[in-house]
């Protein structure tokens, strides 16, 4: 598991990652969601030097909420950690 950052200085959490599809936690626009990046678009994306536990627990306390589907995915990620 890692954290990832674009130029766009948008960043995810990796959740999952197999050969076609890399799904993630994403933190964009201020908002929260899991989604998933092709292979091609995970070019786009580059390794973060920032500790998982850490962006697990600032992604949970995010100002603008967390959904469900968001809270599950990071609490199973906490727990395998």
């Amino acid at each position: 598991d890692m954290v990832i950052i674009n130029r766009r200085r948008e960043t995810a959490i990796v959740i999952t990652a197999g050969r076609t599809w890399t799904t993630c936690v994403f933190l964009r626009s201020g908002q929260l969601h899991v989604g998933r990046l092709s292979k091609e678009e995970m070019s786009d994306w580059r390794p973060l030097d920032y500790p998982v536990e850490r962006a697990i627990e600032r992604y949970l306390q995010h100002s603008g909420g967390v959904s469900d589907a968001v809270r599950r995915k990071l609490e199973t990620l906490k727990g395998a950690s």
